[in-house]
């Protein structure tokens, strides 16, 4: 419902992309607005800028988006050094929040390089597979678990996986959902496989079979 009603005012501070390589700081002014639906329980809101402000934010929506591009593009350790040179530093706990809030895309489809490694959820108790697209270097799902059958009914969802890369003998299974597997020991000290609708198939091209 439309609120004209104001209740307060009171100032925000937010964090905005750096100008001549100086921290800019935006004091704004917003209003408390009264509800008028009586079943709310919020009573009253504050009012938003559009493409400046969000809830609860301390930093402008352009500030924001810069910081989840250095995140992702370098991590934490990485991305935290370079927000000192961007006038805009934040710890690398922050830069990963920051990723972990970024909306997830449903996977329909598997990519045709699939790289595969686990990663502890409660360490030496609960472990959890995490998959990856090789050729675009970006995260595409993770599973809770590290066995086999999950990793086999993920792959059965989503077809179209041609090469799948492990870093150990891990959860992924011997034979891929209607193909088989060919293994074979990498440069990096990890292992690829192919996906064939062959019965089987031979080790790759210059390279030891395992």
């Amino acid at each position: 419902m439309v609120s004209r009603r104001v209740h307060s005012r009171y100032e925000r501070r937010l964090l905005d992309t750096a100008a001549g390589g100086r921290e800019v700081l935006i004091c704004l002014t917003v209003r408390r607005f009264l509800c008028r639906a009586p079943a709310c329980p919020k009573v009253t809101f504050a009012e938003q800028v559009r493409s400046l402000t969000s809830r609860y934010a301390r930093r402008t929506s352009g500030l924001t988006g810069v910081l989840q591009a250095v995140a992702l593009a370098l991590g934490g350790r990485a991305g935290a050094r370079l927000s000192r040179r961007l006038a805009a530093a934040v710890s690398r706990m922050t830069l990963l929040r920051l990723i972990r809030a970024l909306p997830g895309t449903a996977v329909s489809t598997a990519p045709r390089v699939l790289g595969v490694d686990e990663f502890a959820l409660r360490k030496g108790r609960r472990y959890g597979t995490l998959l990856v697209d090789v050729e675009t270097r970006r995260p595409v799902d993770i599973l809770p678990e590290r066995s086999a059958d999950s990793f086999a009914a993920w792959l059965e969802e989503r077809p179209g996986t041609q090469v799948i890369c492990r870093t150990g003998p891990g959860s992924t299974p011997t034979a891929a959902p209607a193909a088989h597997q060919a293994q074979s020991r990498s440069p990096t000290g990890g292992t690829c496989g192919t996906t064939s609708a062959k019965p089987s198939i031979g080790p790759l091209p210059g390279t030891a079979s395992t």
